[in-house]
């Protein structure tokens, strides 16, 4: 019996690799019959010299949040938050599911 070529070995191993990506993305194809549901609730508590002020730091705070959403960065569940200084202003709860039917 003699040994497999380069060219066999490298072919066999590329259809392997193949295999496993089809598998891969197939299993990360959302069910087109699911509607994806995101429940949010913030809530934010701020003290400062004025209204404008305390207006100007919850903005800020929440557009932070909207870009750590957009990039996925949190799980289901309540998570602490924080303003640019690191100090805690509040919380938000996230729910992350999926149905049958679209609301």
């Amino acid at each position: 019996m003699t040994p497999p070529d380069t060219a066999t070995l490298l072919e066999d191993a590329a259809d392997r690799i193949g295999t496993a990506m089809d598998k891969y993305q197939e299993s990360q194809v959302m069910d087109d019959n699911l509607t994806q549901y995101l429940k949010c609730d913030v809530e934010l508590n701020f003290a400062g010299p004025s209204h404008a002020v305390v207006n100007k730091w919850a903005a800020d705070v929440l557009r932070a949040l909207a870009d750590r959403i957009e990039k996925d960065e949190f799980e289901t569940g309540h998570h602490e938050v924080k303003d640019r200084v690191g100090k805690p202003v509040g919380s938000i709860y996230l729910d992350f599911s999926e149905g049958d039917e679209f609301l």
